[in-house]
């Protein structure tokens, strides 16, 4: 029997709180809300960390942060660690990418693992796994990324070197080309266009599949079109201009602005839920949704202002620095093969268990244990460090933002229990539901310095990182991150 197809989707800086699956006003998920009919809602769904290198990285690997201790954009893990490696290499699986999210396909090398990435610069990276002569060999045979060096030593023990050269030459050429690229093809395109590609990609698949696909309409800057823009207005469109970045707010830009254009965060996700729509339509016409695992989930949440309970002087802004319950606590519905009965579950949940989920629906076990269900989670985030502090607004806040912010979750019962440590600060906090969490004492019992001490390195980060060109860096200051 062929394996099932596996297809997930993140939607970037979605947070639960403000979707309409999770009781939000708006109705933000109309389409997830259905979906749900015949899938597996989680209610206590948490992100590993609070931003796209983190969370990737744990989602691909099945790591904690703590474990794999990727934090910076720019860094590399060993593809072999990543589930879509497994499926590619032992399981036979055409693997795909496909996302505008910088950090995830141009950055970081988390784009290795996938045969086919389709993103601003996707197509130079499809160039990068060509080569001139198939049977020598080139740097797309390795699974690590080495330097020229390496690469011209391996290609001078090789049957045919000068062939192995020139695979060689071929990669470096088409390097050198990307760094010059305009940076007007580095645009955020909304969820269609991408849900487009992977589309156009599986209809040309003749073997099992699993893709991944990362959404950006309600990541910074929040441009819904006119048909999902539902509960804004040109004042709010305004407002959002007006604020270079959101951290403006720290500065003289008062609080009210920033929690004003949350509306359009919000056409942002309907935006997103409508790509999912489109995707899940035509598998079904297609005849290929019902043997698909699906999980549409979010690398993070977002803030807008939010205070912080372990340290109340600290607001969230965007995803820059905390573990509020506003950037940890994240939507998940996953739509196991063959199931057509809706069930929610209400334990706590990690993103993290992902890995753990495509190999039980490989292997055909029962889902007799939940494989995303466990206790306990570890979140962590390393921003703000202390020496990027300098590139944000002047605030009497800075030194309460600097991290980094550790969280430990345990199912106590029937309860989620947060227990959180920043600095000195420390909190445990009883989480009611994607809405509702408070604080029960303003120490941590020792619990999050005991479980983090007991975490040791996976050993799956590199010694090295990627080189990123200034034009991908503007990008990113651009989508609201700090750059060096």
């Amino acid at each position: 029997m062929e394996s099932p197809n596996v297809l997930l989707i993140i939607l970037d800086a979605v947070r639960a709180k403000n979707c309409s699956l999770y009781d939000h006003v708006n109705e933000t998920t109309p389409f997830l809300k259905e979906l749900s009919d015949g899938a597996t809602v989680y209610e206590q769904a948490r992100s590993p960390g609070t931003n796209s290198i983190t969370s990737h990285t744990s989602i691909f690997t099945g790591y904690a942060v703590a474990e794999h201790q990727t934090t910076a954009h720019e860094a590399r893990i060993d593809p072999e660690s990543t589930i879509w490696e497994t499926l590619r290499a032992d399981h036979d699986y055409a693997t795909g990418l496909f996302t505008p999210n910088l950090i995830v396909a141009q950055s970081s090398n988390l784009s290795d693992p996938f045969e086919t990435v389709v993103s601003p610069t996707g197509t130079m990276m499809n160039l990068r796994r060509q080569k001139v002569f198939a049977e020598a060999f080139g740097p797309t045979d390795i699974n690590s990324s080495e330097s020229v060096g390496e690469n011209f030593k391996r290609a001078m023990a090789d049957d045919a070197p000068l062939k192995s050269l020139a695979n060689c030459g071929w990669r470096f050429l088409v390097d050198v080309e990307q760094s010059y690229r305009p940076a007007s093809e580095h645009k955020v395109q909304p969820a269609q266009q991408y849900a487009d590609e992977f589309l156009d990609w599986q209809s040309e698949q003749n073997t099992q599949w699993a893709a991944c696909l990362n959404f950006m309409d309600a990541h910074r800057p929040y441009k819904p079109t006119s048909e999902f823009d539902l509960w804004s207005g040109s004042e709010l469109h305004r407002i959002h201009d007006g604020m270079k970045a959101y951290h403006d707010v720290l500065g003289e830009q008062p609080w009210w602005k920033l929690h004003a254009i949350e509306a359009l965060y919000d056409g942002g996700i309907r935006q997103a839920d409508a790509a999912i729509e489109r995707i899940v339509t035509e598998l079904k016409r297609r005849g290929e949704f019902e043997d698909t695992l699906l999980v549409v989930t979010s690398d993070h949440g977002q803030g807008f202002g939010e205070r912080s309970p372990v340290t109340p002087k600290a607001r969230m802004v965007k995803h820059s620095w905390g573990v509020h319950e506003v950037l940890t606590h994240v939507p998940l519905v996953v739509k196991y093969p063959k199931q057509t009965t809706g069930e929610t579950v209400s334990e706590l949940a990690s993103l993290q268990r992902f890995p753990d989920a495509v190999q039980s629906v490989i292997d055909g076990e029962e889902r007799n244990d939940d494989p995303f269900v466990t206790s306990p989670v570890l979140v962590s985030t390393a921003n703000l460090k202390k020496e990027s502090a300098s590139q944000l607004p002047d605030s009497e806040m800075i030194p309460f933002l600097i991290g980094p912010w550790r969280a430990v979750y345990r199912q106590e019962g029937d309860t989620v229990v947060k227990y959180v440590k920043r600095d000195s600060d420390a909190a445990t906090i009883r989480v009611v539901d994607h809405h509702t969490s408070y604080k029960v004492d303003e120490s941590d019992d020792g619990v999050v310095d005991e479980v983090y001490g007991a975490v040791s390195p996976a050993g799956i980060k590199a010694n090295r990182t990627n080189a990123v060109s200034e034009e991908v860096n503007e990008q990113l200051r651009e989508l609201g991150y700090l750059r060096e």
